[in-house]
């Protein structure tokens, strides 16, 4: 054993330069390698949707499919002047529907950090006006069939005026306005980072030094 410990120290000292050079090396070769693959960067929101009675914009299970198609992506470019590439959004832009707390969750991928930020941020803004205008509508709409019922004075409609007004004012106390729960946040997708990747190749650089140690000593054991 004390035989083995000389024979592996005398190696050390012959092998210096190159047991130091072996993990500089590997942790270098780590971090550029990682450098070289291309950061994909992906932002995300959660939009409550609300309720407005809309049987499609009010359901996040048909919303998730509704605000990925082509034809409503067109629509809300025009209209907010959001100058957006409609084709190449269509591509990155996903979505995932909460059903339980009728959160629609947004997502978006890019290899440009501020080009996925700034677009699902347009996305989201969008998609949360869109649903807040349909909910003011319905609000004035209940609003003015409330004030009609109300003037409406005939005592052989008072059962019917009375049944119209409390389905009405329910129908209003119902109504929950969209609103966006979390904003934009964008994190890095990369697998892995490139100061990982290079405590790896370290790591790896300092096991392979134990082969060039010990590797001969097993060897010798194996002839003897």
């Amino acid at each position: 054993m004390n035989d083995i410990f000389k024979r592996v120290i005398s190696r050390i000292k012959r092998l210096a330069v190159l047991l130091l050079l072996i993990p500089i090396l590997t942790a270098a070769t780590g971090y550029f390698l990682a450098l070289q693959k291309p950061s994909i960067y992906t932002a995300s929101s959660e939009i409550f949707i609300g309720n407005f009675q809309n049987q499609i914009k009010t359901n996040p299970t048909l919303m998730k499919h509704y605000v990925t198609k082509t034809g409503f992506l067109e629509e809300v470019n025009e209209k907010y002047q959001l100058n957006l590439n409609v084709p190449q959004v269509k591509s990155r832009f996903t979505t995932h529907a909460n059903q339980q707390g009728n959160i629609l969750e947004l997502g978006y991928r890019s290899p440009d950090q501020q080009e996925a930020e700034e677009t699902l941020r347009k996305l989201t803004d969008a998609i949360s006006a869109e649903g807040t205008k349909l909910y003011e509508d319905k609000k004035e709409l209940l609003a003015n069939q409330i004030s009609t019922i109300k003037e409406t004075d005939s005592e052989y409609e008072k059962v019917y005026k009375e049944v119209q007004l409390l389905d009405k004012l329910t129908t209003e106390i119902d109504l929950i306005k969209p609103e966006i729960l979390e904003p934009v946040t964008v994190k890095n997708s990369q697998a892995i980072s490139p100061m990982q990747s290079a405590i790896l190749g370290f790591l790896l650089g300092v096991i392979l030094n134990f082969f060039i140690l010990l590797l001969p000593e097993l060897f010798r054991e194996e002839k003897n």
